[in-house]
């Protein structure tokens, strides 16, 4: 398979199958970036610090020209769960994000524009969700108020 082809369906699935039976992270966060040096390591930390914790982190950068590769650089040399993809050139937002959905090895997707954050229960509170419910898909734009 050429680099950049589109895997059949049965086959990504058996793959994720094969990595979860190898102790894949349950969740999988892709944070598309171009040139996002102000805003990528909040994105990222505040993955990091969310109270669900079995994740992995996948930073696709989309050709940047500033600091934000060198600063994801940095962050994934202190922590394992932080991935850096790299494409040579901008393709787009969406590119990045099928990017990184192809990389993950977790049962869950999620993703993370790289000039937002979450909340230390994001997580939690949708796999939650995803759990009472019996869905295979939660999306969220707002707090959860009490």
């Amino acid at each position: 398979m050429a680099v950049g082809d589109e895997m059949p369906i049965s086959d990504v699935e058996s793959a994720r199958a094969s990595k979860q039976r190898r102790g894949a992270p349950t969740v999988s966060v892709t944070i598309p970036a171009y040139n996002r040096e102000r805003t990528i390591v909040r994105a990222v930390e505040s993955v990091l610090g969310q109270t669900f914790d079995d994740l992995e982190i996948i930073v696709v950068d989309d050709g940047s020209s500033d600091r934000t590769i060198k600063l994801v650089q940095g962050i994934a040399e202190r922590n394992s769960r932080v991935r850096l993809i790299r494409h040579d050139s901008n393709r787009g937002a969406q590119a990045a994000r099928n990017s990184g959905a192809r990389a993950s090895s977790g049962r869950w997707l999620a993703f993370l524009d790289s000039d937002d954050f979450w909340l230390p229960k994001s997580l939690e509170l949708r796999l939650g969700v995803a759990k009472s419910e019996g869905v295979e898909v939660v999306h969220g734009l707002g707090l959860v108020l009490y």
